[in-house]
């Protein structure tokens, strides 16, 4: 059945669905067909309906905005961050505090009392807390999949990074979890058209769609603190009082940060780039410049970074400070090192467990070095290798921690003498200056840089310097291994001479150890015993041999423990303090009081010697041998290597000469003792009395003096000593002390 066609339609201005009258003009008479007229009433449906479309999405957006700014779903929301992060990472998010979501002008979300877990397995605490996480997103940057972050707050946050005794890093995980791999997708130069929604991977390529269009307007670390605890080794360090600006505009771009932080009470100011941030979530190599200030630090890095498993380095380094002590102390590894600042700077190249020092030039304490070294940090202890050259190696800077007192202490002051008792000062001869050397050092010796690492180094230097020691130019191997360090001199110039050798440190022990296996062969031993001992009384070109071994946590303590061998030959010189020519003189002319001895007297020598067994720090000698133009010595004693005093009984043969003008006693070919004591810096010459008395040659001698004597004392004496009476004759022994009583 068809229906009916519609009724004609009148003339005139039918009313609408308002029911008020139609304003449309009548149409005009059809002249044929008009096949648009239908088409154009469907379009403006089509658009009526549009607009209908339109007005109900917008009042839905409008109502759910509405919504969610009056009541939004917040547990939801929470419950999705957890379950995302779980999901993501396998670790736990826990949000103890309370949550609050806008949505207008920008979506914010401010959680409380955060905290996310150590990986599975691990059975740590938490690996990262924070008092406040607050996050600003631009609400259209949402809506376009891109998440562009306008501001990013964490408030005290503290991260525990920590490595478990079979080697697991609980921040491992993280490095290796979805936000690398959503990264690397995102920096895929073409990737595919995203699959359907529930392909596998569809989720992953949506996250890194995300990440490739991340941007970081503000994000602002307020009070932060980063903890790092090697279980294995029982190494733990903290950074604190982290405060940190950093924003990037895109992950191909770069990411700036500025900030300070304080490491062992100590605030260091840093800033840093590092181009494209993208290789802070991947192992792709970025470039990097950063920079750190402080009091006692400024330094500086430039060139390639790789953030990985392991941390990888690349480019150029410097570092000044005002303190190579002070510094050390700071960076946790308190040395004695009181070597001045340092200006360092050097191409810098890390990775697989090694790191390389190359084009190193320093200046510290104001001494050049240069060369260039590599650290194997893989083993339990970091190994040191490589080569440089310095101007001055000083031994007593390095290993000598200076106390308050000072670096040397007066022998007097360890080990008080019979005349220290008086409180008397010891007098110095007049018109000379006081020694410089007064005792050995009480200043604590520290062997501590020997754990900081083992090593293997060839060293060329300039000077090596110890006290008042110092050498010219040589070769020096330095061998450290567990705690113990060989010191190898490989022909060192030094005193006009030569040396060769080792010295060793031991600090594995209770009490460190050193030794000393050195010649020194041609020297000149006025400058070499006055720099070492403080003594001026020996000249000439001589061997030195040493052999000794002492222990102990001061030189003193060393000094007073010294075991081991000395042997000692010197030719063409001469012995200051005393003059036997002078001596014989006085003895042929009968004038007495010309025996003293003054600081100008010397004893011409061809030849001294003599070899010494030391044992608890006294030297003795059974050979001491001196041959000279007028005199030859032959002697024993000892010498007390710690109280600095020597005690010698040594036998003086006059050589067969002619007697000198106005003697009247012919005295050569006479041989007596005399004793050699005192302190080194103060030796006193004595003539032996009673092996004086003792000897039938010197009894003759002295009746030939006596002879020529017009003393009535004397005479009366002489009398008696030549006299048949046994009563009345004198002993050479009360002769002799006559005599040289008598001016």
């Amino acid at each position: 059945m068809t229906e009916p066609p519609p009724p004609p339609r009148e003339f005139g201005h039918a009313p609408d669905r308002t029911g008020r009258p139609s304003r449309r003009q009548p149409p005009l008479l059809p002249r044929g067909p008009a096949p648009t007229a239908r088409p154009r009433r469907r379009g403006r449906r089509g658009l009526a309906a549009v607009g209908y479309l339109a007005l109900a999405a917008i009042s839905a957006i409008v109502g759910a905005v509405t919504f969610l700014l009056v009541a939004a779903p917040v547990d939801f929301v929470r419950d999705q961050l957890v379950s995302q992060v779980k999901a993501h990472t396998g670790r736990d998010l826990s949000i103890a505090g309370p949550t609050s979501i806008s949505l207008l002008p920008q979506v914010s979300v401010h959680l409380a009392d955060v905290s996310l877990s150590e990986p599975p397995g691990m059975g740590g605490g938490a690996v990262l807390t924070a008092q406040t996480f607050a996050i600003d997103v631009p609400l259209l940057s949402l809506l376009s999949r891109q998440f562009a972050v306008k501001r990013l707050l964490l408030v005290r946050p503290t991260i525990d990074l920590r490595i478990d005794r079979d080697g697991q890093r609980n921040w491992a995980a993280v490095a290796r979890g979805s936000l690398r791999q959503a990264a690397s997708v995102a920096a895929a130069p073409a990737p595919d058209p995203a699959p359907p929604s529930g392909a596998p991977g569809a989720g992953r390529t949506r996250v890194a769609a995300a990440f490739d269009g991340l941007s970081l307007e503000n994000v602002h670390i307020s009070d932060g603190t980063v903890r790092y605890l090697d279980e294995r080794t029982g190494q733990a360090k903290e950074l604190s009082g982290i405060n940190l600006d950093l924003s990037l505009a895109d992950l191909a771009g770069p990411v700036h940060s500025k900030g300070s932080l304080t490491w062992n009470g100590e605030q260091v100011a840093f800033e840093g780039k590092l181009s494209p941030a993208l290789s802070l979530v991947s192992e792709e190599r970025g470039r990097a410049a950063l920079s750190f200030r402080g009091r006692l630090i400024e330094a500086g890095y430039d060139g390639w970074l790789t953030l990985g498993k392991d941390l990888a380095l690349e480019g150029k380094a410097n570092l000044k400070a005002a303190s190579l002590g002070a510094l050390a102390h700071w960076l946790g590894k308190p040395v004695a090192i009181e070597a001045g600042g340092v200006d360092l700077s050097t191409a810098i190249s890390l990775g697989s467990g090694r790191l390389a020092l190359n084009d190193l030039n320093a200046d510290v304490g104001g001494n050049a070095t240069t060369g260039s070294l590599e650290v194997e940090l893989d083993g339990a202890r970091p190994h040191v290798s490589g080569q440089l050259r310095t101007t001055e190696l000083d031994l007593g800077r390095l290993l000598l921690r200076r106390g308050a007192t000072g670096t040397v202490a007066p022998a007097e002051a360890a080990a008080p003498s019979p005349q220290a008792d008086t409180g008397q000062a010891r007098a110095e001869p007049a018109g000379k200056a006081p020694a410089k050397h007064r005792g050995w050092s009480d200043a604590p010796i520290d062997l501590a840089l020997l754990g900081l690492a083992d090593a293997d180094l060839t060293l060329l230097v300039d000077h090596v310097v110890y006290h008042d020691l110092k050498t010219d130019q040589g070769q020096l191997v330095v061998a450290v291994k567990d705690s113990i360090a060989k010191l190898t001199l490989n022909d060192l110039l030094l005193y006009g001479g030569r040396g060769r050798g080792s010295v060793s440190f031991d600090a594995s022990g209770a009490v460190p150890a050193t030794r000393a296996d050195i010649v020194l062969d041609n020297v000149f031993c006025r400058p070499l015993l006055k720099d070492a001992l403080g003594l001026e009384w020996l000249a000439g070109r001589g061997k030195v041999t040493l052999a000794l071994a002492g222990q102990g946590r001061t030189e003193r303590n060393i000094i007073e423990t010294l075991q081991g061998t000395a042997e000692l030959a010197i030719g063409n010189g001469e012995f200051a303090g005393l003059d036997v020519g002078k001596i014989m003189r006085a003895i042929e002319q009968a004038h007495f009081n010309r025996l003293e001895v003054s600081a100008d007297d010397k004893t011409l020598f061809s030849e001294l010697s003599g070899s010494f067994h030391v044992s608890n720090g006294v030297a003795e000698s059974n050979d001491l041998k001196l041959i000279g133009p007028q005199v030859r010595v032959t002697g024993n004693g000892k010498t007390n290597l710690a109280e600095r005093t020597a005690d010698y009984l040594v036998h003086l043969k006059i050589a067969e000469t002619a007697p000198s003008e106005g003697a009247v006693i012919r005295i050569s070919g006479l041989e007596f003792p005399m004793r050699i004591v005192g302190p080194w810096d103060k030796l006193s010459f004595k003539p032996d009395i009673k092996g004086l008395g003792n000897s039938e040659q010197a009894g003759e001698a002295l009746r030939q003096i006596g002879k020529n004597l017009n003393s009535p004392e004397v005479k009366e004496a002489v009398k008696g000593l030549l006299s048949g009476d046994g009563q009345q004759r004198v002993k050479p022994r009360e002769l002799l002390e006559k005599l040289l009583k008598k001016p």
